[in-house]
């Protein structure tokens, strides 16, 4: 058990800001989505983009969606231009850190478990922070994983990769007939991953605090 616990304070350390990024800009994101390709301008533009070959219009933003994606889309996916160019090094990237953000929820869930089990105690922000991961943690832990899967491209699954995306988006019924309940649930779950990211950063820095002072 000493294990674990060593591992998901130096795996928060880590990480959690990391995680923090994700759900702060998967709220942004659900509100304006990375733009899609359309070769006609429906809106007032800042840019336009022109196929290199045929020369016509296959996209069209405004310059507060462009604004608004490096918050959102761009930050969520780690989808600089330098590396979206490099398709195979970005899928690899987002595949790997994906399993360490499932890996690093399991261990804090089976942690919070044990511990309940114990009746060890927790005071302030630790308390907090193991009180609501339990309550919380089935709902974003299989969030999180449904977002692992989607960036499988069959390499452990088999499963179609458009399942695991609409499963992780909440893009099914009921759900997508209730655009506002849809909303909600998203919105609250990233609110939930962004209070756990963020207690475990003030938590993790305090341990690094606390070492250095006996240091």
């Amino acid at each position: 058990m000493r294990i674990l616990v060593t591992l998901h304070r130096w795996w928060g350390a880590a990480f959690c800001l990391l995680f923090a990024m994700w759900f702060a800009s998967g709220i942004v994101m659900h509100f304006v989505p990375f733009p899609a390709r359309s070769q006609t301008a429906r809106f007032a533009v800042s840019e336009i983009y022109l196929s290199s070959t045929l020369g016509e219009v296959v996209l069209v933003t405004t310059q507060n969606i462009r604004l608004a994606n490096y918050f959102g889309s761009i930050a969520h996916w780690i989808y600089p231009t330098a590396l979206r160019r490099h398709t195979e090094l970005w899928s690899a990237l987002m595949w790997w850190l994906s399993l360490v953000a499932t890996i690093g929820a399991s261990v804090g869930v089976i942690i919070g478990l044990v511990r309940l089990g114990t009746g060890a105690a927790y005071r302030g922000l630790q308390r907090w922070h193991h009180i609501f991961g339990l309550i919380f943690a089935p709902f974003l832990l299989c969030w999180i994983f449904s977002g692992f899967l989607s960036m499988d491209d069959g390499s452990i699954f088999f499963e179609p990769d458009d399942l695991f995306r609409k499963l992780h988006s909440f893009a099914f019924p009921p759900l997508t007939t209730h655009p506002r309940l849809r909303s909600s649930l998203i919105v609250g779950l990233c609110l939930c991953g962004l209070a756990f990211s963020l207690t475990g950063v003030v938590l993790a820095w305090r341990r690094l605090r606390s070492f250095d002072s006996q240091g």
